[in-house]
């Protein structure tokens, strides 16, 4: 299976998971934590719950 771009794992699987799971999701590799962390990804998951 082919590698999913970060934009489709942003919008359309992270954001969309309850807030602990995105939490714990950071610890999945380094680029995961870094996108997590990011504030643009913090609005995006607020305004989608």
């Amino acid at each position: 299976m082919p590698n999913l771009p970060t934009d489709v794992i942003i919008s359309d699987i992270l954001i969309r998971v309850p807030t602990k799971t995105a939490a714990r999701s950071n610890s999945a590799c380094m680029e995961w934590l870094a996108l997590l962390s990011t504030r643009d990804f913090e609005k995006a998951h607020c305004h989608a719950h």
